[in-house]
């Protein structure tokens, strides 16, 4: 999206843990920042041409929401979201919204659209993601994500 308003950022979390459960580190990450661009600039041509949804539309849409608040939120500054009880997501908006219960599924689908595990809590299993495209307040970007491959 050349010419497109965004801009370079660097953004530094602290207490980042370490898989083997060492001791915190802090995380310095460059990232694009596309929270300047409106959705005139989202051209059309990013539609499925066979009118297809893609999975961060309808999780954007689904965290937006708020009616699985219980399970999954945007984190206050809108820049990442917590699926706070693996169970209930799965059970409730899993089914209804990607037609899978199926933990595994879902982890291939933020996995193939580059979302980044930036906190996972091992004793209640809460996780936060962050992709740079996936903003509270932009829906639109969602549209502009492309899978890796699933």
């Amino acid at each position: 999206m050349a010419g497109d308003n965004s801009s370079i950022a660097m953004v530094s979390v602290d207490g980042i843990d370490d898989d083997d459960g060492g001791d915190p580190r802090t995380m310095v990450q460059f990232y694009q920042d596309y929270s300047g661009v409106p959705p005139e600039l989202v051209r059309s041509s990013v539609a499925d041409p066979k009118n297809r949804v893609k999975f961060p539309v309808l999780l954007h849409k689904l965290v937006s929401s708020g009616d699985y608040a219980d399970s999954i939120a945007w984190k206050s500054h809108g820049r990442s979201f917590t699926i706070t009880d693996w169970d209930k997501f799965c059970e409730k908006a899993t089914l209804h919204h990607f037609c899978t219960q199926d933990h595994e599924k879902i982890m291939q689908w933020i996995n193939a659209y580059n979302f980044r595990l930036i906190e996972y809590d091992h004793d209640t299993g809460k996780a936060t993601f962050y992709h740079e495209r996936f903003l509270q307040h932009h829906p639109w970007l969602a549209y502009t994500m492309r899978p890796w491959s699933i």
